[in-house]
């Protein structure tokens, strides 16, 4: 199943809990990365974020996930998180978040090759 998850939803709410087909995700979204298109110099380019794509189980226990400061927190557990997927601090620190495969991409371009794509929209 593909699904977009676009940048504009995700400022509103920086950690999307969702179930996609059997599988249990979370999308993570963070402010600070610039886009690279926007002017001519990156550094003077507004901050468009970033965002990435985990399963929501660890360790067979599904996790809940809330964001708040750019820190992401799970709600079973009261575990921190980062945008790379990792505990930081709580009783999961060392866990890590399995990756799912998730681009960052101009919509028209992954548009045009996926059109049955659904869109997430907050």
């Amino acid at each position: 199943t593909k699904r977009a998850y676009p940048f504009s939803a995700l400022k509103n709410k920086a950690a999307v809990n969702e179930k996609i087909g059997k599988a249990d995700i979370v999308v993570f979204w963070k402010s600070g990365a610039v886009s690279a298109v926007d002017k001519p110099v990156i550094a003077d380019s507004k901050n468009v974020g970033t965002a990435t794509a985990f399963s929501s189980v660890v360790n067979g226990q599904k996790l809940t996930f809330d964001a708040k400061d750019g820190t992401f927190t799970d709600i079973e557990t009261g575990s921190e998180w980062n945008i790379l997927g990792t505990s930081t601090s709580g009783p999961m620190k060392g866990s890590r978040l399995k990756p799912l495969i998730a681009i960052n991409s101009f919509w028209f371009a992954w548009a045009a090759f996926n059109p049955e794509t659904t869109v997430y929209n907050g």
